[in-house]
């Protein structure tokens, strides 16, 4: 066994932990109160996404409990095979507790937006 694996494995756990934006509402068991809720639904898949040859889309319906300034409609521009792994009315939820956690998800999408992989209001650029 390589010597090194147990660290990979650490460091693979953290990473996905630390800059996951959603993960499934099975893991929301034992919150306490104070923790507020982002969810978002797959509300329609897109493809081709309008004014592109072969371009997967999905979109998502957001409601955010912590600031209702997110709330909304977005287009996703994904990869084919995450367009062929969700489905429409797939959930997805991510509770904040934190003022750092809710800063670290909104700096999150802010990043895609900026990158110009998510569209607020489903537009597609």
């Amino acid at each position: 066994m390589n010597e090194d694996l147990p660290g990979i494995i650490i460091v693979i756990i953290l990473t996905a932990a630390l800059w996951n934006p959603f993960f499934d509402a099975t893991h929301d068991a034992g919150l306490t109160p104070e923790c507020e809720f982002i969810k978002a639904m797959i509300t329609e898949k897109v493809y081709p996404i309008p004014g592109t040859d072969d371009t997967y889309g999905i979109v998502i319906l957001v409601d955010d409990e912590v600031s209702s300034e997110f709330d909304g409609r977005y287009g996703i521009i994904v990869s084919e095979p995450t367009y062929n792994s969700y489905y429409v009315g797939d959930e997805f939820t991510q509770f904040v507790c934190t003022i750092e956690e809710y800063e670290r998800i909104i700096e999150f999408v802010q990043g895609l937006i900026d990158v110009d992989l998510l569209h607020p209001g489903n537009n597609y650029g």
